[in-house]
């Protein structure tokens, strides 16, 4: 197999130098751009009738830029997190190394281990329909203040939040 021609690994070079500048001037800045925001909307066809609106799922599709920046973000957020031991152990959601697989073992050996004990047992599982949407942004500002986000990682949020 051939190798790529140096120019084009110098290409590579300059561009992910200019992104990581972009990032970082974003970051430094505490802005999130409003243009990255904005996302572009496909209707999905679920079941039923295809002339009925509610027989579809709006799906958004946010700029490609915007997923970097989000997951750089979420990185350090993260990362802070685990830094000072915020995270519940059992959490399993949004944590490296923990999937859902790892949460059905570790409630049905729950449930097993005290039902064996003649315990009794009982499990609530809660789906909170548009969670992200239903969020007090001033109430998650302040949140994000009393762990330790300040200075432009909290203007960043803020930006992000701000319609």
């Amino acid at each position: 197999m051939a190798s790529q021609p140096k120019s084009l690994n110098v290409l590579k070079v300059r561009f992910f130098d200019n992104l990581t500048s972009c990032l970082n001037e974003l970051l430094r800045d505490g802005k999130f751009p409003d243009n990255l925001k904005i996302a572009k909307v496909s209707p999905i066809y679920k079941s039923g009738p295809r002339d009925d609106p509610g027989n579809y799922r709006p799906i958004s599709v946010l700029p490609v830029m915007s997923k970097i920046l989000e997951r750089v973000v979420y990185t350090r957020l993260l990362d802070h997190l685990n830094n000072i031991n915020f995270l519940y152990e059992h959490q399993y959601g949004f944590r490296s190394k923990s999937n859902t697989l790892s949460a059905t073992i570790n409630l049905i050996t729950k449930i097993k281990t005290n039902t064996d004990q003649r315990k009794i047992v009982l499990v609530v599982f809660i789906d909170i329909m548009k969670a992200f949407d239903t969020v007090c942004h001033s109430l998650l500002v302040e949140k994000l203040e009393t762990i330790g986000i300040t200075g432009n990682a909290l203007k960043m949020f803020k930006s992000y939040l701000k319609q």
